[in-house]
């Protein structure tokens, strides 16, 4: 892409793309883009370098990506479960999700599949068929990874051992 003075205007020398699934995460993704980018610059710098590039205008629909901060690490389990997940894989390795636990924190660090729920919006349950958030709009998120204060990262069950082999809790 050239340089303009405006926000994601510049017109484009080449592009690939990459579907982004539900077990992608934000350094996994980087890493393949770093992958796919160093592809193109092989592809395509000869072409730059003598001058017979085409560049294409970009369409139009630039976005604004906030800088990532501290403060969004906290999960909102009122919100929607996909929401969530997306949050979750979004985030890390920095600034990581994490929900509020009585008094302490518990990062979340890997989540799985998405099913109903009947319980209530920020009820988490854990048993041998795994843990699981209920979210906002009736859907349970699978914790997979999870993180106590001052622990190891650990599979979700083995993190919520101190709580019982099965159990609930609230989080917020």
């Amino acid at each position: 892409m050239r340089i303009t003075p405006g926000l994601d205007e510049g017109p484009v020398l080449a592009m690939s793309r990459r579907p982004i699934g539900m077990e992608s995460d934000a350094a996994g993704l980087l890493a393949m883009l770093a992958e796919d980018a160093a592809a193109l610059l092989v592809a395509h710098l000869p072409a730059l370098m003598d001058g017979t590039a085409h560049p294409q205008p970009q369409a139009d629909g630039a976005t604004f990506a906030s800088k990532l901060s501290r403060e969004m690490a906290r999960l909102d389990a009122a919100r929607p479960a996909l929401e969530l997940h997306r949050r979750v894989r979004a985030l890390q390795p920095w600034p990581g999700a994490e929900l509020t636990v009585g008094e302490g924190v518990l990062k979340v660090l890997a989540v799985g599949t998405l099913r109903p729920s009947l319980e209530a919006p920020g009820s988490l349950r854990w048993d041998k068929g795994g843990a699981w958030l209920t979210c906002g709009d009736g859907q349970a998120v699978e914790l997979l990874r999870l993180q106590r204060a001052g622990k190891p990262a650990q599979p979700a069950l083995q993190a919520l051992q101190p709580f019982g082999p099965s159990g609930a809790m609230r989080v917020s």
